[in-house]
């Protein structure tokens, strides 16, 4: 079979960690930050950095252009911001050729990408780095991005719950109400009139993550999103869960912190398959 090769993005910002792939119904997404931490004028570097999801989807409609601002661009701008040490994002929606090619989130001034972010169902979880004034220590941000349209999250998304630092977000089921009484889901909270969910939280710290599940005992060597598994060998026989939308069954999912803390992860568990009277009865 014949190869051939074609630009989907082209910026003049440093890439200096790997991307990641979230699989969707009609497309992949590549999703990557910029930014680096390499050397000490890197460090005290100021500029602006993003995160970016690019729309691979296997046509020649032109190159996503970081250089290009708008619509030029093909990309729709999703906003991040920050109340207290709580993040979220904005659910802006594609109109008039905005998005068609992916989205952007742009940083603040200082913060930067330098780690490979970690897909879990539709989201992004994206380790965002920024180094303290006087060179001494660093805080880390924790978000998750909906890796569609690269904004907010809802109750049918892999979604962090937040530290009990904020006294708004429910920890566990039936924890917190609405002003009407209802339930509010887990790692969500009310927020003016309605139900929403943080994207993210910022920890003091210096900290690199790692996504660990209770329920992931395969080796297969890829995901559902053609990302690095676990042994790097495929059973027999088998091939990797096709299924990015929920999880196939409760457990405990947290990213894990290097000094030992968590950001524990929720989400929509799959429902039942149907089963036949045989396996009932017998």
């Amino acid at each position: 079979q014949q190869w051939s090769v074609r630009t989907i993005f082209s910026g003049n910002k440093p890439i200096t960690s790997a991307p990641a792939i979230s699989q969707l119904k009609d497309k992949r997404v590549v999703i990557f930050g910029t930014g680096s931490d390499l050397s000490e004028d890197d460090v005290d570097n100021n500029d602006m950095q993003s995160i970016y999801g690019i729309f691979d989807n296997d046509t020649a409609a032109g190159n996503a252009n970081a250089n290009l601002s708008g619509l030029g661009g093909g990309l729709l701008e999703q906003k991040l911001t920050q109340e207290d040490r709580t993040l979220f994002l904005t659910d802006y929606k594609r109109s008039d050729g905005s998005g068609s090619k992916g989205w952007v989130v742009n940083l603040q001034p200082g913060q930067r990408v330098t780690v490979k972010p970690t897909v879990v169902l539709r989201t992004a979880f994206v380790t965002i780095r920024k180094y303290k004034d006087n060179g001494c220590g660093a805080e880390t941000a924790i978000l998750g991005i909906n890796t569609a349209d690269g904004g907010k999250l809802t109750k049918k998304s892999a979604r962090p719950i937040v530290p009990a630092d904020n006294t708004a977000v429910a920890q566990y089921s039936g924890h917190k109400q609405t002003a009407k009484g209802k339930s509010i889901p887990i790692g969500c909270m009310e927020k003016n009139g309605g139900t929403v969910c943080p994207n993210g939280y910022v920890y003091d710290k210096p900290v690199n993550v790692r996504y660990l599940d209770e329920k992931k005992t395969d080796g297969f060597s890829t995901t559902a999103d053609g990302d690095a598994g676990g042994s790097g060998i495929d059973p027999d026989g088998k091939r990797a869960g096709k299924n990015n939308r929920c999880f196939s069954q409760k457990g405990v999912r947290t990213l894990l912190m290097n000094d030992l803390d968590s950001l524990d992860i929720t989400g929509p568990t799959c429902g039942m398959k149907r089963i036949s009277w045989r396996e009932v009865f017998f």
